[in-house]
C-alpha cells in the first residue's frame, strides 16, 4: 500500500466496554485459580491475556502542572488498583464459598457467572456521552 492509500476500516466492531471489562475479569478469575501454576507464571498470563489499557493524550501544560496532573494520576492509579485486589479478594472468597457449598467447580462457577453478566448487561447498556 502507498502512502496516498488509506487501509481499510475494520470490519470488527469496537468491543462494548462493558463486556470488554466482565471479560477481563472472568479471565483474571480464571488465571488466578489455576492451582498448577505457580503465582508468578499466573501473573505473567494476566498480562498476556489482559494487557494494560493505554489512553494518552497530547497537552501543553507547564512544568508545575505536569508535576500536578503526574501526581494525581498516580494517586487515583494507586486508589483504583489498590481497590481492585480488594474486589479479587472478595470474589475468590465468595467463590470458593459457593463451590463449597453446592459441590461445584470453579470452572463451573465462573463458566454460569459468565453467562449471568452477559444477560445482565447486554451489549450497549452504558452508553458513555
Amino acid at each position: 500500500m502507498n502512502s496516498a492509500q488509506t487501509p481499510p476500516e475494520d470490519p470488527t466492531p469496537p468491543e462494548d466496554p462493558t463486556r470488554e471489562i466482565i471479560h477481563r475479569w472472568i479471565r483474571t478469575l480464571t488465571v488466578l485459580g489455576e492451582k498448577d501454576r505457580s503465582i508468578e507464571e499466573r501473573f505473567e498470563v494476566l498480562a498476556e491475556v489482559n494487557p494494560a489499557p493505554h489512553v494518552s493524550i497530547e497537552v501543553e501544560v507547564t512544568p508545575d502542572e505536569a508535576k500536578a496532573l503526574q501526581d494525581a494520576m498516580a494517586e487515583l492509579t494507586g486508589w483504583r488498583s489498590a481497590e481492585g485486589w480488594i474486589h479479587l479478594g472478595i470474589d475468590e472468597v465468595l467463590l470458593r464459598w459457593l463451590g463449597e457449598a453446592t459441590g461445584e467447580s470453579r470452572s463451573s462457577l465462573l463458566q454460569r457467572l459468565a453467562l449471568e453478566m452477559e444477560r445482565q448487561f447486554p451489549p450497549g447498556w452504558f452508553q458513555e456521552s
